[in-house]
C-alpha cells in the first residue's frame, strides 16, 4: 500500500515532469502509456530520452517502450485535466526557450530568456520565474543568481559565476525565430539551415535512404560539437559510404559550410560564418 504522503510526493514530481511537455511529448507519453511501443521516428528521440532520463519510461522485453503503471494511473487518476492543460501549455514552451538558451548562452540574464518566451506567450518575468522554479529536478541543472541564470555546476565558484556574468554583460546575444526554437528543442540542432539541406540531399543521392541521411547529419553535428578531429568525422562518414570517396572534397565542402552556418554556443547562438563578417570574438563580443 502506498503511504499518502509518498503518494503526494510522487503526485508533485510527476506533475513537474510532464508539465515540461509539449503537444507532441504528452500524446507520446499517453500513447506509451496505453501499451509498450516500439519508435522508428528519431524526431522523438529527445521527448522518449527524457522520459527515460527521468524515469518515467521504461523498455520491455521486446525493447518497446512503456510507461511504468503507477504513474500512468497517477497522470490519469489525479493530474491529467484542464488546471494541469492550462498550466502545461505555458510551462512546455518556456522549458524550450530554456533549452535555446542552455544550449546557445550558457549564462544569461532572465530578460533574455523571457525575450524569447514573450515570442510566442506573453507572460510576466513573475509568472516566468515561478515556472522556471517549477521545473524538474534532474534535468537542465542551472540556477538563479540574482537576475541571472547559471549552470549548477559553478553555484560554488563565486569568483567563476562572477568572472561569466561580467564577460556576458556587454555581450550580444542572437534571438532565434519560434521555428528555429521548436526546431532546437526536436532535433537538437537546425535541420532546416540551408547548408545542412544540401549535405542532406548529397548524402541522401548516396544512401537513398531519408532516416539514414538524416542520422548521418545528427551524427556529424554531434561529433562536430564535442570537438572530434574533422578529418575523423570525415572519414567515418567515407567508411560508411565507400560510394563518397571520389568525392571527399565536395564532402568536406558541404560538411564545412554546415558547421560553420550552424547556430554556435560559442557565439551566443551566431554562426561561425556570422561571427567570422561581424569579427566577433566569442561568447558574443563584438
Amino acid at each position: 500500500m502506498i503511504r499518502t504522503g509518498v503518494r503526494e510526493m510522487d503526485k508533485k514530481r510527476l506533475f513537474r515532469e510532464l508539465a515540461v511537455l509539449d503537444d507532441t511529448g504528452i500524446r507520446l507519453f499517453e500513447r506509451c502509456g496505453v501499451s509498450p511501443v516500439i519508435f522508428d521516428d528519431s524526431d522523438d528521440r529527445e521527448i522518449l530520452l527524457y522520459l527515460c532520463e527521468q524515469q518515467i519510461a521504461e523498455k520491455d522485453y521486446a525493447d518497446g517502450l512503456g510507461i511504468k503503471e503507477e504513474y500512468y494511473t497517477l497522470y490519469k487518476n489525479e493530474i491529467k485535466g484542464e488546471d494541469f492543460e492550462k498550466y502545461r501549455k505555458r510551462a512546455s514552451w518556456v522549458w524550450k526557450c530554456k533549452k535555446w538558451c542552455d544550449r546557445m548562452y550558457e549564462y544569461y540574464p532572465k530578460a533574455t530568456l523571457l525575450k524569447l518566451v514573450n515570442k510566442k506567450m506573453h507572460m510576466p518575468e513573475t509568472e516566468m520565474t515561478e515556472i522556471f522554479r517549477k521545473f524538474p529536478y534532474a534535468s537542465y541543472n542551472d540556477r538563479e543568481y540574482g537576475d541571472w541564470i547559471i549552470p549548477m555546476s559553478y553555484e560554488s565558484d563565486y569568483d567563476r559565476i562572477m568572472s561569466n556574468i561580467e564577460a556576458q554583460k556587454e555581450a550580444v546575444f542572437y534571438f532565434p525565430t519560434v521555428a528555429e526554437i521548436e526546431e532546437l528543442f526536436r532535433r537538437e540542432y537546425l535541420f532546416s539551415k540551408k547548408s545542412c539541406q544540401k549535405l542532406y540531399s548529397f548524402l541522401l543521392e548516396h544512401t537513398g535512404d531519408e532516416t539514414e541521411a538524416k542520422e548521418t547529419c545528427f551524427d556529424i553535428w554531434f561529433n562536430l560539437s564535442i570537438n572530434e578531429p574533422f578529418d575523423d568525422i570525415i572519414n567515418d562518414v567515407i567508411k560508411c559510404y565507400s560510394v563518397l570517396k571520389s568525392r571527399k572534397l565536395q564532402l568536406v565542402n558541404l560538411v564545412t559550410r554546415f558547421y560553420e552556418n550552424q547556430n554556435n554556443s560559442e557565439f551566443n547562438g551566431y554562426s561561425i560564418a556570422y561571427a567570422r563578417r561581424k569579427g566577433m570574438k566569442g561568447k558574443g563580443k563584438l
